[in-house]
C-alpha cells in the first residue's frame, strides 16, 4: 500500500461518439481491459456501511481495493479513503470460490495507519462488517481503459494532464463513458482539480463538441443495474 486517500476528477460522457472523438485526441495512450468483482457480507453490511470492497483483474495483475463511502452522492471531484494491496493471481479464483478473507490484509493495514483518525475509523468498520468470515462476491463488470494524456490550454498557460478513459459495461447491456483525471499523491507538482476540471471542459465543448457531467461512482451504477435486473425478472 502506497497511498490512503483518492482524489480525482471524473466527468461523464454522453454516448460512444464523444468517447470515440476523446480517445482519439488521447496521446500517447495504452489501453487495458479491467474486470471488477465485488464482494460482501450475508445481508449486505459493507453497503450498509458505506465502504466497497474489490478485486480487480488486469492481465495477470490482481489489486485488492478498499473504499470507504464509495458511491456516495454526485460530484466531479470525489475524496475519500481508498486502500490497496496487490494480490497473487491465483487469489482471485480462491476468493471467488472460497470467499475473500480480509483479517491480514486489515491488520497490515492498521499496523501503517499512525494516528490517521478517519483510516483507523474505516479499518475498525471493516473489521466489525466482516467478522463473520470470508466475504463472498455479489458480481463483477468489465471496464475498458484508456491511458494518455491531453494538453490543456487556458489563461494561465498550457499544461498536461495525465488522462484515463474509461468504457464500462454494466449488467443489463448498459455501457457508460466517463474520463477520470487523478491526482498522484507522490508528485511534488499535483494538479490543481478545479482548474483542471474547468479546462477539461471547455476543452470538450470546444473539440468534442460535448459537456462532461457529475454522476454517481461505478460502484453505485452497478449496484443500481443488478437491482434493476432483480425487478425486471419479477
Amino acid at each position: 500500500m502506497t497511498r490512503w486517500h483518492e482524489t480525482e476528477l471524473k466527468l461523464g460522457l454522453p454516448n460512444a461518439t464523444a468517447w470515440e472523438r476523446v480517445r482519439d485526441r488521447i496521446a500517447p495512450s495504452r489501453v487495458v481491459r479491467q474486470v471488477n468483482h465485488f464482494f460482501d457480507g450475508p445481508g449486505r453490511p459493507l453497503r450498509s456501511a458505506r465502504i466497497g470492497v474489490r478485486l480487480r483483474s488486469s492481465g495477470s495483475r490482481v489489486l485488492l481495493t478498499v473504499k470507504a463511502d464509495a458511491g456516495e452522492g454526485r460530484d466531479v471531484v470525489t475524496r475519500r479513503i481508498e486502500l490497496e494491496e496487490e494480490r497473487l493471481p491465483e487469489s482471485l479464483r480462491e476468493a471467488l470460490d472460497r470467499g475473500l478473507d480480509l483479517r491480514d490484509a486489515t491488520e497490515r493495514w492498521r499496523a501503517g495507519a499512525n494516528a490517521d483518525a478517519p483510516l483507523l475509523d474505516l479499518l475498525d468498520r471493516l473489521t466489525r462488517t466482516t467478522a463473520d468470515g470470508p466475504l463472498r462476491t455479489f458480481g463483477s463488470f468489465e471496464n475498458e481503459r484508456t491511458i494518455g494524456a491531453l494538453t490543456l490550454v487556458d489563461t494561465e498557460g498550457a499544461f498536461e494532464v495525465p488522462i484515463e478513459l474509461d468504457r464500462t459495461t454494466l449488467p443489463g447491456n448498459r455501457v457508460d463513458y466517463e474520463i477520470e483525471v487523478e491526482i498522484d499523491p507522490a508528485s511534488e507538482d499535483p494538479l490543481d482539480l478545479a482548474r483542471t476540471h474547468r479546462a477539461l471542459a471547455a476543452w470538450l465543448e470546444r473539440e468534442i463538441g460535448t459537456r462532461g457531467f457529475a454522476r454517481e461512482s461505478k460502484l453505485a451504477r452497478f449496484e443500481a443495474a443488478l437491482e434493476a435486473g432483480e425487478w425486471s425478472r419479477r
